[in-house]
């Protein structure tokens, strides 16, 4: 039987909940309540847990689902959590599709999406059962405040396979305060080794040194958490380690310094630390570690976003009418689609449409060259693929050239008899390509993307996803989130983007998706952005408007203009 504990299981699998609770049994963690949901039928997941966040017995809650009835109020509820949600759901993939159908009779959910929701509501998904048990064992520990972390170990092995995972986890490995490692230095035996973190403690066989070091450590207002790497142990020895083990932890308690402990090589000490002190190990440096960064990240976390901080205006009604004219299904006109970035207040390049080669060739004085020519159609998604974008046009007989270029690919690709127009577009000079975009997800509803764009889209698969609607502050996050976000922030002398504009325009766009339940799909691509200069420009959209709804406004709040 599971010791009493604050750790709660909710699981769509009993087997993988008695699965779970058989090992934090093994490894001396205490279960508070367990609950096992199978296909759902009387009991959601998002009820059950909303009660355990309430349950004063709970303080750390295991969530196992194999499909979402309501990604969006998972992620709502998540939001107001001030306990650890940890979940894991395996079926994201299509190799799970088949069994958790026959299973759960549960359907598959898009695992970005999901890590992006979860990066929202501040649930961290674990990969494995594995991964959750090396959080719930620093449940009664107190909380890592930063990043700072020593390493104390007897085996020199063990502290360069702590080094690297410290490394991987995001710690850094802080120097010693020099007073300690004089007195390190100075207890070793052939005082060889340099004091250093990790400590290597291999040459030094009093005890009591452990403890002290452990002492300073716990009064070092630069060090946040100590991995110590018990072992190996040898029997004259094994009462004095026991005492300086026991030592360690009085002082990890009473400092507030979190301790996390690795048995190395002799694994029976698992039991004395388990059975005897009531404190779970870990079998290897790097659980412990992860353990630690789990810690961390829930005491770092960031507040919940709230999208209606800073909530981004734009023209309802106008959109309103668009949408009401377009089809009822099937792509937005090109026209409509630009018209509708305009009203969402995303800047577009200078643009008119044209029916004839004249009427390009004065759309092209107007904006002044050069310009760019694209073909609109409601069946041509992909123009450029077939060849319906003709760039740097610099005169008249360019822009007539092509038009007529133009007419021989809707002969070309469009179905006999499908109108269609060209745009005539000024073409934007320099600058970087990137893309916003949005589409609904079957679990969480309206998400949101941004990502390099342009011919590098495809190619770089630098995508950060947030669930809709979010403010322009987590509009900011999701684009730092990317490498390409991170260069426009300014790298290596060149002057930054304007991600103030670039943020605003992804939370309108993502309130747009909020308000206006029709559109399915959005593809702003590409958009740029310029490097030491303000503003951005739309080049290209695609929207698709699919609902009964078609015109129609959601009660949302939205600033009007």
């Amino acid at each position: 039987m599971p010791r009493r504990g604050h750790i709660s299981v909710i699981a769509q699998s009993g087997g993988v909940g008695m699965h779970v609770i058989a090992w934090m049994t093994k490894e001396g963690l205490g279960l508070n309540k367990f609950l096992s949901l199978g296909n759902k039928i009387d009991v959601k997941e998002n009820e059950a847990l909303a009660y355990f966040l309430e349950d004063p017995g709970t303080e750390l809650i295991y969530l196992y689902l194999e499909g979402l009835e309501n990604g969006r109020e998972l992620l709502e509820v998540a939001k107001r959590s001030t306990k650890p949600i940890f979940l894991q759901i395996p079926n994201v993939v299509a190799e799970t599709r088949e069994i958790a159908m026959s299973h759960t009779a549960s359907l598959a959910t898009d695992e970005k999406v999901v890590n992006a929701a979860c990066r929202q509501g501040n649930i961290f998904r674990v990969l494995s059962q594995a991964e959750f048990l090396n959080a719930a064992k620093m449940v009664h520990q107190p909380p890592v405040r930063g990043r700072r972390l020593v390493v104390l170990s007897r085996s020199g092995g063990e502290a360069v396979v702590a080094a690297y995972a410290a490394k991987r986890y995001g710690f850094t490995l802080p120097p010693l305060d020099p007073e300690l490692a004089d007195f390190i230095h100075e207890s070793s035996r052939s005082k060889i080794i340099k004091p250093g973190n990790p400590i290597d403690l291999g040459d030094i066989f009093d005890f009591q040194v452990y403890s002290r070091v452990m002492e300073a450590l716990g009064r070092d207002p630069e060090v946040d958490a100590v991995l110590l790497n018990y072992g190996p142990v040898y029997d004259p020895e094994r009462e004095a380690a026991r005492e300086m083990a026991r030592h360690l932890i009085d002082k990890s308690r009473a400092t507030g310094k979190p301790l996390a402990i690795t048995v190395c090589a002799s694994l029976e000490e698992e039991d004395f630390f388990r059975d005897e002190l009531g404190v779970p190990v870990y079998h290897f440096p790097g659980q412990a570690i992860q353990g630690l960064a789990f810690s961390r990240d829930f005491y770092l976390r960031p507040e919940p976003d709230d999208p209606a901080r800073e909530q981004p205006s734009f023209q309802v009604e106008a959109i309103t009418g668009l949408l009401a004219a377009a089809p009822a299904e099937g792509f937005l006109p090109m026209p409509q689609a630009l018209a509708l970035m305009e009203a969402l207040g995303v800047p577009v390049s200078p643009w008119r449409t044209a029916a004839n080669a004249t009427e390009a060739q004065k759309a092209a004085e107007a904006l002044t060259y050069p310009v760019v020519l694209k073909l609109s159609a409601p069946s041509l998604v992909h123009k450029t693929e077939a060849g319906g974008v003709l760039l740097n046009l610099r005169d008249a007989a360019a822009v007539g050239h092509a038009f007529e270029e133009l007419a021989k690919v809707a002969d070309a690709h469009l179905p006999p008899g499908e109108p269609w127009e060209v745009v005539v577009m000024k073409q934007a000079r320099g600058g970087e390509e990137v893309l916003l975009g949005a589409n609904r997800d079957a679990a969480f509803g309206a998400v949101v993307a941004f990502g390099a764009g342009g011919v590098w889209a495809e190619v770089l698969e630098d995508v950060a996803l947030r669930v809709a609607p979010i403010s322009p502050g987590e509009a900011r996050r999701q684009i730092e989130e990317t490498r390409f976000g991170r260069i426009l922030k300014g790298v290596r002398g060149q002057a930054p983007a304007d991600l103030g504009a670039l943020s605003q325009a992804l939370a309108a766009l993502s309130h747009l998706m909020d308000r206006f339940p029709q559109l399915q799909e959005i593809d702003v691509n590409p958009v740029r952005v310029f490097p030491g200069r303000p503003g951005i420009l739309a080049l290209d959209a695609i929207e698709v408007a699919i609902g009964r709804d078609r015109g129609q406004a959601s009660e949302a709040e939205v600033p009007v203009h």
